[in-house]
């Protein structure tokens, strides 16, 4: 495929300096600081190219081409809600020329009553009524999107953001990325110029395995999920994210996702177990070539969920994200039949290790007040159950921001992955 075109806000923030011009978000000039906190602060300059169908983007240096950072850059925006408004009637065309700043493409696309889920060339994009999410590997440049994303809602919606998410795991190699990704640091910058309400948080150990975060809360307008609970009269709805993000994965575990022929992508999600995993689901999945796999999911309850894997053995990655309302455990049996009402974060984790088998993962659950994930979120908050078999926690955190509760946890393999109680 042909290299997408650069585009001009990358040469701005390559010189240093970045000017946003949002209607109703205000006009701020942001000087990219020279030094950061958490990681390498040393970008590789360099060409960007594709590599054959759908492939991931690497880079045009042969030192370099066979590492691939797996690691998501993860953007969740919530818009006002204004009566008849609709960010699925964007065309998708827009959508496209949105993810040109980005640097991936459309592959597949599969739709419900609630959600238009897009697998990319580097991993994927949902959109409903008034939150948009983007999720993207590589050396892609997520954040290069954010205003001509602004602009385009604002355009035919006339929306503005309320609330806006941007987390992601630490690197391998940051030194890969381009501008402004190379820190986080020059990350949280960025998005001060646009967002100076903005908070940077940093979940983790940031010698070793490390969650960063930008969050900005705003409190919405009637009927959105952002309201406060306090508010007489008012109604929340329940919201949550559950991410877990698994590394050093089994080798033999891997073997599934890489291509060989006569295979298809429904063939890897049914042996692998991955398919099991919320049953009934509409899936959409590619493999890609040579290695590589990704899946969108959307529940007939109304909620999404997506896996990516990058499974080469040096620098093996596997995602896996949902908006799905946890339930707390040992209640799952007093609720209704609907198998999607019974599905614990314990179980679900299960799942995930059977399949993945990771020494390392990250897992992060945000949840409103509202949501049956809040329970999930006070039973783990320290001093908490003990470590589960197999795994020992090298980390758990909670932090509880203006209105949303967030968990973290980070754990290791002992050996092999067991049957965890959390």
């Amino acid at each position: 495929m042909e290299k997408l075109p650069e585009c001009e806000e990358e040469e701005r923030v390559e010189k240093g300096e970045w000017r946003a011009r949002i209607p109703e978000v205000g006009e701020a000039l942001v000087q990219v600081s020279e030094k950061g906190f958490d990681e390498d602060e040393n970008s590789l300059n360099g060409t960007e190219r594709f590599e054959g169908s759908g492939s991931k983007l690497i880079k045009g240096d042969e030192d370099d081409c066979s590492f691939f950072e797996g690691a998501e850059k993860l953007l969740e925006i919530w818009f006002d809600k204004k009566a008849g408004n609709d960010l699925r009637d964007i065309p998708r065309c827009d959508w496209e020329s949105v993810l040109s700043y980005v640097h991936c493409l459309i592959i597949s696309h599969i739709s419900s009553a609630d959600h238009d889920a897009y697998v990319l060339s580097e991993s994927s994009m949902f959109i409903s009524r008034q939150r948009f999410i983007l999720k993207t590997c590589g050396k892609t440049t997520l954040l290069l999107a954010l205003r001509p994303l602004l602009s385009l809602v604002y355009s035919y919606c006339q929306n503005t953001p309320q609330s806006l998410f941007y987390s992601r795991k630490s690197y391998l190699q940051p030194n890969h990325q381009p501008l402004p990704h190379g820190s986080f640091s020059r990350e949280a910058d960025f998005l001060l110029s646009l967002f100076p309400d903005g908070r940077s948080y940093c979940m983790g150990d940031v010698n070793r395995d490390c969650w960063y975060l930008f969050k900005v809360e705003r409190l919405g307008t009637i009927g959105s999920p952002f309201l406060d609970p306090s508010c007489p009269g008012l109604t929340v709805e329940p919201d949550q994210t559950l991410e877990v993000l698994m590394s050093n994965l089994e080798p033999e575990a891997m073997q599934p996702f890489f291509q060989s022929d006569g295979i298809t992508a429904q063939d890897v999600t049914k042996k692998t177990g991955i398919a099991n995993l919320l049953p009934g689901s509409s899936i959409d999945a590619v493999l890609f070539s040579p290695c590589g796999y990704s899946l969108n999911g959307l529940t007939s309850q109304g909620y999404y969920w997506t896996i990516h894997v990058t499974p080469e053995a040096k620098f093996s990655y596997a995602s896996f994200e949902t908006n799905l309302e946890l339930c707390p455990r040992g209640v799952e049996s007093s609720l209704a039949d609907d198998a999607e009402e019974k599905v614990t974060l314990e179980g679900l984790l299960n799942q995930l290790l059977q399949i993945f088998r990771p020494q390392k993962l990250i897992t992060t659950l945000f949840a409103n007040s509202t949501s049956k994930c809040h329970m999930v979120i006070r039973h783990m908050v320290p001093p908490g159950p003990a470590s589960p078999p197999g795994y020992h926690v090298t980390g758990r955190q909670w932090a509880q921001f203006s209105l949303y509760s967030l968990l973290f946890l980070s754990l290791e393999s002992d050996n092999r992955p067991q049957a965890i109680e959390l």
